[in-house]
């Protein structure tokens, strides 16, 4: 079983906030039809969010539901086992 590290959820974190970002710049640029106000917008959005997602990632690390511990498993065994 593996932990994630840190390092993979800020990745992830930035990836998904950038995808994100383009969707909530575009939209505030369709309801605003201004550039500077839209890129205001996707800006603090961006830093809000990223914050809030990331913290929201590791919070479920420490969440034991859903989670099915294996002991003794080979890494072959390991990899059969997780749907």
């Amino acid at each position: 079983m593996y932990k994630e590290s840190n390092t993979r959820s800020v990745i992830k974190t930035v990836s998904y906030r950038l995808l994100i970002v383009i969707s909530n710049y575009l939209i505030a640029l369709f309801l605003t039809h201004s550039f500077s106000l839209a890129a205001q917008v996707a800006g603090w959005s961006f830093a809000i969010n990223t914050l809030i997602y990331f913290f929201h990632e590791r919070f479920w690390n420490f969440v034991k539901w859903g989670k099915k511990k294996y002991k003794n498993l080979s890494p072959q065994e390991m990899r059969r086992t997780v749907v």
